[in-house]
């Protein structure tokens, strides 16, 4: 990854190659990828590339500002092993790991790096390549395949189940299982020219089993402007104003987001 430095630290029988303020500026010039030099509790340098990855104007941090690590890396098995990495190794280090870029979003980089010596402290010098797209596509790939199995029993169990309250039921909590945070829904049909609840799922037994709605006051009728024969996509119901207050299992903050 990066040619030998000129100088070298003994210190514990590790022998570590010294890094100097000259031969970082001779990187950023001959090297065009995101490159960081860091230890446990500061990151020393960040070229512009890196910068740009992690979603910083150039003028946003000074060159010669020295950071808090805490600001960069999110806490997990990488920052814990680090000390222990830092402490014992001369040899290179690669792992997948999580990032904050600016305004604390999290992103996942490959880091490929080794030890060094600079301003007499131990750090590790490394470049750095953004997989988060990889990484949302793992777990897009993930959630398709939970998803198909999901519909898949469905299917089977559907054709062994002939008492329509346990098909709606089965349904629901299949549903709630292939969404991410699912944890409170309910499949309403209609009665009397009323929504009923058919099946819930989170909700206390007392306060939803009668509960009912009229089809002007439901999220589907406000979404299709009345046209309730097609099926629609609701991603936030927090758009909406009205809101019919129903314990749940889970707490009063726990409600329905999404349709």
């Amino acid at each position: 990854m990066f040619n030998r430095l000129s100088n070298e630290f003994t210190s514990n029988n590790q022998t570590l190659e010294v890094l100097k303020d000259d031969e970082i500026t001779l990187l950023e010039r001959l090297i065009p990828v995101p490159i960081i030099l860091f230890n446990e509790e500061k990151v020393f340098y960040l070229n512009n590339t890196c910068r740009e990855i992690l979603e910083y104007n150039r003028d946003e941090i000074p060159r010669d500002q020295t950071l808090d690590a805490d600001e960069f890396f999110v806490a997990g098995d990488f920052t814990f092993n680090l000390h222990y990495f830092l402490e014992n190794s001369t040899g290179t280090i690669n792992q997948r790991i999580h990032m904050y870029k600016n305004h604390k979003e999290i992103t996942c980089v490959k880091l490929t790096g080794k030890s060094v010596i600079y301003n007499s402290e131990k750090c590790i010098l490394a470049t750095l390549k953004d997989i988060s797209h990889h990484d949302k596509l793992e777990l897009n790939l993930s959630r398709m395949t939970k998803l198909r199995n999901l519909m898949l029993e469905v299917t089977r169990l559907a054709l062994d189940i002939d008492d329509i309250n346990k098909l709606s039921q089965l349904i629901l909590e299949n549903a709630l299982a292939s969404i991410e945070g699912g944890t409170v829904g309910t499949i309403l049909i209609v009665e009397d020219n009323r929504l009923v609840v058919a099946s819930h799922f989170g909700f206390c037994e007392k306060d939803i089993k009668n509960f009912s709605l009229s089809f002007e006051n439901s999220f589907i009728y406000t979404a299709t402007e009345g046209q309730m024969d097609r099926i629609v996509n609701i991603p936030d119901l927090r758009l909406y104003s009205k809101y019919y207050p129903i314990k749940t299992n889970y707490g009063e903050e726990k409600f329905i987001k999404r349709s």
